[in-house]
C-alpha cells in the first residue's frame, strides 16, 4: 500500500467518525504498518468494522479482519461433510459388554431412585 492509499484510508475513517483527526504523523506511523498490506483488503476491512462499531478503528482492526462472508461461508459445512456428520449421528455406538452392564446398572439405579418398577 502506498502512503497515499494510507491516507485515503484515513480520510475514510476521519469521514466515518466525527472525532477522528488526520495528521502527517498519524499517516505516517499508520503507513509504517499498513504499507506491507493490500490496498483493497485494508479498505474491506475498513467498511466492514465500521457497520458493526460507533468507535474509530486501531490499525489492528484493519490488518487482522476478515470479510465476514469469508467466515460465513467456511462455516457451512458442505453437502458431503453433512452426509458424513449424519452417517456417524445414526450409526449405533459399539459398547463393550462392561459399558453395556455399567449402563444397565447405572439405568437400575435411576429406576430405584425414582420409585418406578423394572
Amino acid at each position: 500500500m502506498t502512503k497515499a492509499e494510507t491516507f485515503e484510508i484515513l480520510e475514510l475513517i476521519n469521514q466515518y467518525f466525527e472525532y477522528f483527526e488526520v495528521t502527517q504523523n498519524k499517516v505516517d506511523s499508520w503507513h509504517e504498518l499498513l504499507k506491507e498490506d493490500d490496498y483493497e483488503h485494508v479498505r474491506n476491512n475498513l467498511i466492514s468494522f465500521c457497520r458493526r462499531s460507533k468507535y474509530p478503528p486501531k490499525v489492528a482492526d484493519l490488518l487482522n479482519a476478515k470479510p465476514a462472508t469469508v467466515d460465513r461461508m467456511n462455516a457451512i459445512p458442505s453437502v458431503e461433510e453433512t452426509k458424513e456428520y449424519l452417517a456417524k449421528m445414526a450409526a449405533p455406538a459399539e459398547l463393550t459388554e462392561q459399558e453395556r452392564a455399567s449402563i444397565e446398572k447405572s439405568k437400575a439405579e435411576i429406576r430405584r431412585m425414582l420409585g418406578i418398577g423394572d
